[in-house]
């Protein structure tokens, strides 16, 4: 016969190293994930690559430079907008430039994004040429090239 006795203390003492145990690798777990997230900036797309860094003016202002477009110094317009939970046929052609860029916009449906819009200063034969940058949690995840005109261009900017 086995007989196996565990005082409330051991029970006690073995269930918080096990709790704290869990504790700390959930932690890390959640740190790791986040700082993944924020490290990978890098977008490939037929194209290429570009970085869609975008914690500032500064770094909006790096972005549209990789493409080879020069910009104000201050967006013209920031209007925080929300990307549609349903996507009609409209936000899918534009999700279809999106995707063309290595982006989509998919994944935020239902998340409110801040939106910037630059003058473009080296657009060729066009002064009226606006780059537009959608920017969730400091990366580019969306944008075009448009033209300010009725029934302007309105283009991926790779």
């Amino acid at each position: 016969m086995f007989v196996f006795s565990l005082s409330p203390k051991k029970i006690q003492k073995k269930f918080i190293i096990i709790f704290s145990l869990v504790i700390f690798f959930w932690v890390m777990l959640v740190i790791f994930v986040f700082i993944l997230k924020r490290q990978n900036t890098t977008v490939k797309y037929d194209g290429g690559s570009y970085n869609t860094k975008a914690e500032s003016i500064e770094d909006i202002r790096n972005f549209a430079l990789q493409f080879g477009w020069k910009i104000k110094s201050q967006p013209e317009e920031v209007t925080n907008i929300l990307i549609p939970s349903y996507f009609n046929d409209i936000y899918e052609h534009y999700n279809a430039i999106q995707k063309e860029m290595g982006l989509d916009l998919s994944g935020y449906r239902g998340k409110e994004c801040c939106k910037y819009s630059f003058k473009v200063l080296n657009y060729p034969d066009n002064d009226d040429v606006n780059l537009n940058i959608i920017v969730f949690d400091g990366r580019v995840i969306g944008g075009d090239l448009s033209e300010n005109i009725m029934d302007g261009f309105m283009k991926k900017f790779t």
